[in-house]
């Protein structure tokens, strides 16, 4: 019996980032309201923890951390002009999320009609933070 070769798995085209296509994220806490500071603050770690490699060049993330407004808040705009508010009082983590992805579905579908891809190739390996 001849050696086995190990088999090789591509899997870059697979990776999706909830981020990918923001180009601005701005966050205020008030730690008071412990659900949206909760949920404000599992989004921040989400963010800070995504591979630089899955964002928009220029990203960038605001927080407020003077903590006197008392309504936490949330911001985004993504890289086709969209741009959508939050108040973390009244929005729970699960209905922001399914909205960042109804929207990421929308502008990737918008790209793909106007010939960009912006898959990954297969060969791309998930970068080490």
């Amino acid at each position: 019996m001849g050696k086995k070769q190990q088999i090789q798995i591509l899997t870059g085209s697979t990776i999706r980032s909830p981020f990918r296509y923001l180009t601005k994220v701005e966050l205020s806490f008030y730690p008071l309201h412990l659900s949206g500071f909760k949920d404000g603050r599992k989004l921040y770690r989400m963010i800070e923890n995504t591979p630089k490699a899955l964002l928009q060049p220029g990203f960038e993330m605001n927080i407020d951390k003077v903590f006197q407004k008392e309504n936490p808040g949330l911001y985004f705009k993504w890289m086709n002009g969209w741009e959508k508010g939050y108040d973390l009082t009244k929005e729970s983590f699960s209905s922001i999320y399914t909205d960042l992805e109804h929207y990421n579905y929308h502008i990737e579908l918008d790209r793909s009609v106007q010939g960009y891809d912006d898959d990954f190739d297969d060969e791309f390996e998930m970068p080490k933070k």
